[in-house]
């Protein structure tokens, strides 16, 4: 997308239900987007049902398989067990 739209693309992702963090960055990449789907289908549906109607014409995706810490709250440790404070 050409810069002058990332503003635009920027706030109407920001309004999507399923994405949690939308992130202006320098390099190649100009915007990082934090989606959560439920599944590989939910993510192709992600990408071409709301990136391809906003003109973005390359995204690179990374599939999340355990999170460790989401927003401050640092989750258990494999096995179930809390981690210690």
């Amino acid at each position: 997308m050409p810069p002058g739209r990332l503003a635009e693309v920027g706030e109407a992702l920001a309004a999507h239900p399923q994405v949690h963090g939308v992130f202006a960055t320098s390099g190649p990449c100009k915007l990082l987007t934090t989606v959560f789907c439920p599944d590989h289908g939910g993510l192709y549906r992600f990408t071409t049902g709301t990136l391809g109607p906003l003109g973005v014409t390359r995204a690179e995706t990374a599939v999340v398989r355990r999170a460790v810490k989401r927003a401050g709250v640092l989750l258990s440790t494999p096995g179930g067990r809390p981690r210690p404070a």
